[in-house]
């Protein structure tokens, strides 16, 4: 068995504005809209959906959503130009470009380079299963 990442939950205090956000913002589109059961799922791009619950008092998980863009440095600033809350620059670890940022609701989502194996379906070089 080989599972397949398909979803990503957030549990926020209010879906309907988070979505909003990740739409104006980011560009996802609503997959399926569940608002009035306090569920939405957006297309995350691939094979993922973003998956947005609310609840009247999620509690605080350290996770971190990525999401591939051709242009971190280029993208960075365009959500910046947005009012986003950004890290000041773009890192480098090994072969990724990133930079971390904040939804309006405190979720750390970071952008990273699109050519990175992790985003590239179709990598130019493969590595051994571990």
């Amino acid at each position: 068995m080989k599972p397949a990442l398909a979803r990503i939950v957030l549990f926020v205090r209010d879906a309907a504005s988070l979505a909003e956000w990740y739409r104006d913002v980011l560009g996802l589109t609503t997959k399926y809209d569940g608002l009035d059961e306090g569920w939405i799922e957006l297309d995350a791009g691939g094979t993922c959906t973003l998956a947005l619950h609310t609840l009247d008092d999620p509690k605080p998980a350290h996770a971190e959503i990525a999401f591939a863009v051709d242009d971190v440095e280029a993208t960075r600033q365009e959500l910046v130009n947005k009012g986003v809350d950004m890290h000041n620059e773009v890192l480098t670890w090994r072969h990724y470009q990133y930079c971390k940022g904040k939804d309006p609701q405190g979720n750390i989502f970071q952008i990273i380079n699109a050519r990175s194996p992790i985003a590239d379906p179709n990598p130019t070089t493969t590595t051994p299963n571990q």
